[in-house]
């Protein structure tokens, strides 16, 4: 995972044999979870989510594996004191457009 900034730097390097399966929102936006094996998950946001996961089932493909995709509006993840918190997609219904709410908990 790189830290954008004004020089990226690298944040974490996951293996992928550790990745156990990503999670994503049942709705149009940038979120997905990428579940972690032993260790703690990452939540990220970014435009390329599909091209993203497309990109890590064709790897999983190449290595015999199968990636799990879980599609859901409420996906939990594991934090970095190994206790879970679950994050809530919802659309809002008072705005007008595509605007949604992300809420952790």
């Amino acid at each position: 995972m790189l830290n954008p900034g004004p020089k990226y730097s690298l944040v974490r390097k996951i293996a992928l044999t550790q990745l156990s399966s990503v999670g994503l929102s049942e709705l149009a936006d940038n979120f997905f979870v990428l579940r972690v094996d032993s260790e703690y998950d990452y939540v990220l946001d970014n435009i390329r989510k599909t091209e993203i996961v497309t990109l890590l089932n064709e790897l999983f493909e190449l290595s015999k594996r199968k990636l799990t995709i879980v599609f859901s509006n409420q996906l939990k993840y594991k934090i970095k004191s190994k206790r879970e918190r679950t994050i809530k997609f919802e659309q809002s219904s008072s705005a007008p457009g595509n605007i949604y709410c992300w809420l952790f908990s």
